[in-house]
């Protein structure tokens, strides 16, 4: 028994259709956040509270050189140590040091990220007493590398 043959017009349309598919992947790929809502706003929360509340959906396929970055800071901030231009740093150790951070959310506008974290502060022993805060931490590339530029917090 013979199959009958494919017409060209079905074809056509899978490989169109496997076309439109690889480029949505790629338009995907560039967009480090997929889906982000419901964010709080309207409150005298914070500068970025919408930012870090609601529901974010990051793209696996983003580049996280920035990320690591942002983290490789956040690390020094837990061990005392800024490796930051030294107002960043004015600011970041004596009351704005943390313990902890949980990435949330970020913004990429071209050669700058700003990634959004939940915070817990630095300093308080009994875990009944932790203070939690939110906090933004900006990237920018420079001369080819990824360089920590800002960073704010509140808790």
């Amino acid at each position: 028994m013979q199959l009958p043959a494919t017409p060209a017009w079905e074809w056509a349309g899978a490989w169109a259709g496997l076309g439109l598919a690889v480029v949505g992947a790629v338009m995907i790929s560039r967009r480090p956040v997929l889906v982000q809502l419901f964010g709080e706003w309207g409150c005298a929360c914070g500068d970025y509270h919408e930012k870090v509340t609601g529901v974010v959906i990051r793209n696996p396929l983003r580049d996280r050189q920035p990320e690591r970055v942002a983290g490789n800071f956040l690390d020094g901030l837990k061990a005392n140590r800024c490796s930051a231009n030294v107002h960043l740093c004015e600011y970041a150790l004596p009351s704005h040091r943390i313990s902890d951070w949980r990435l949330v959310n970020r913004e990429d506008a071209g050669e700058s990220v700003r990634l959004y974290f939940k915070l817990t502060k630095y300093g308080t022993s009994n875990p009944g007493y932790h203070l939690t805060g939110e906090g933004m931490v900006q990237i920018e590339r420079r001369k080819g590398s990824w360089q920590v530029t800002a960073y704010s917090s509140y808790f």
